[in-house]
């Protein structure tokens, strides 16, 4: 990638541009500087597609090695202020991030069972200290943190969530709250991309204790909730085996929370659970049927993961 970008967060050159717009210098270096992350997306887009290639399988062991700059330098054009208003760029260095984070959360160490992401939900924040340092990686957590609360930048905020959520529930699970709300928020300003937004909450139901139940509750009383609500109705309808599971999964979770049964004056969104509510007893019983039979199947995370990676 271009170099001539300090590092150094809130230095007065990094600065946001003003009201008169960036400069064309500016503007062509952030130009470039996606055309490189694009480049760099194609071919981890092709990698991931060959993980046994011999060649594939080596440039993923070298992107999540320390050894390796490249990771770091993605994290350090992602917190640079001065690139924060360009949407475009931004997308790109979260999207490449995430899929260098799936990638070490698929690695498979010889000697184990089971993936680096199946061992250990947190792997995400785990690989992102050890590729860039603790430091680096808080203050990348942070800029994460605002962009998912950012609203005049709904793009971004959702690749940012789809960080978090290759993260773990360590990062997802910030200070001040869940990222639930601003999660159902998305669905409701994004609906094209509902497809990858549902994989998040998959994630966090998965996750369990506090942050299912965060999302459970939330996806009942909040209006956000119906969205995620008609997303998982259609991959009840229409996903794989796995899928289908997973999504009754989380309509059982739903259809126990009190308010669903009992509230006198619901909500918009708990009015569309309470019709959902008498429509879906079979598709629960076919939800128990499917768990019946699949008890031996493991779980998998994302439909998009790539093959599992043998170091």
């Amino acid at each position: 990638m271009a170099s001539g970008d300090g590092v150094s967060v809130g230095a007065s050159q990094d600065a946001v541009a003003s009201a008169a717009g960036p400069s064309p210098e500016l503007e062509a270096r952030a130009a470039e500087k996606q055309a490189f992350v694009e480049q760099m997306i194609d071919e981890l887009v092709k990698a991931m597609h060959n993980p046994t290639g011999r060649e594939e399988n080596r440039y993923m062991r070298t992107l999540v090695s320390p050894d390796d700059t490249c990771f770091k330098t993605l994290i350090n054009l992602m917190i640079l202020p001065k690139y924060a208003g360009f949407v475009e760029l931004r997308c790109v260095v979260l999207h490449a991030v995430q899929m260098i984070l799936k990638i070490a959360s698929n690695m498979v160490k010889p000697g184990t069972a089971g993936t680096a992401g199946e061992q250990d939900v947190n792997i995400g924040m785990k690989v992102l200290r050890d590729l860039v340092g603790k430091d680096l990686a808080e203050q990348a957590l942070t800029e994460l943190c605002s962009m998912v609360d950012r609203t005049e930048q709904a793009l971004v905020a959702c690749d940012a969530m789809l960080v978090l959520a290759e993260l773990g529930p360590e990062a997802f699970d910030a200070p001040e709250g869940s990222r639930v709300m601003r999660l159902l928020d998305l669905f409701a300003a994004l609906p094209d991309r509902a497809s990858e937004l549902v994989e998040v909450a998959l994630r966090v139901h998965a996750w369990g204790g506090t942050t299912r139940a965060v999302l459970v509750e939330a996806a009942v009383t909040q209006d956000g909730g119906r969205y995620l609500g008609e997303v998982l109705l259609q991959m009840v309808n229409r996903g794989d085996r796995m899928r289908k599971l997973r999504a009754v999964k989380i309509y059982s979770s739903c259809f126990l929370v009190p308010t669903v049964q009992t509230s006198s004056t619901p909500t918009t969104s708990e009015c569309w659970w309470k019709s959902c509510c008498g429509s879906c007893r079979s598709m629960l019983m076919l939800g128990n049927l499917l768990a019946t039979r699949s008890a031996t199947r493991p779980w998998c995370l994302s439909a998009r993961s790539p093959a599992t990676i043998n170091l």
